[in-house]
């Protein structure tokens, strides 16, 4: 059970993260990753990268395209991105997207996407910050 102070270091670290981002600066990021993940853990730490990208998805997709593009080589990426690639498979099963047929996935854990279906799929999502992550997220096969 999480305590209002856990609350407060999460959304504490949340905003720095952002801010840091803001700098565009990869050796910044890596060390405040370091950082967090030997004070506070491996998952607390996927766990504020999780936040801060959904988050930038939704408020500066700019910010968020530089993290995906620029950012592969942080220790929490893989767990990133398998987060949410698993939001982009239940937003393409929830609009009745087959696997195996319209999508799949590769050994990278990267959703791979028909272009008609990626074309019908990105018209369908109606919320832009769903859009700007699920555009990012999915690749063309």
């Amino acid at each position: 059970m999480y305590d209002m102070k856990d609350i407060k270091i999460f959304n504490l670290n949340v905003s720095l993260l952002i801010e840091l981002l803001k700098w565009k600066n990869p050796d910044l990021v890596y060390s405040y990753e370091n950082s967090l993940h030997c004070f506070m853990g491996s998952d607390f730490t996927v766990d504020v990268f999780i936040a801060v990208l959904f988050l930038l998805s939704d408020t500066n997709s700019e910010i968020f395209i530089w993290f995906l593009k620029n950012l592969k080589s942080l220790k929490c990426y893989q767990s990133v991105i398998k987060i949410v690639s698993y939001y982009a498979t239940y937003k393409l099963v929830e609009q009745g997207f087959t696997p195996g047929k319209d999508f799949s996935a590769n050994t990278q854990g990267q959703i791979l996407i028909t272009q008609k279906a990626k074309t019908t799929f990105l018209q369908s999502v109606l919320a832009l910050e769903d859009r700007i992550l699920l555009k990012e997220i999915l690749q063309v096969s």
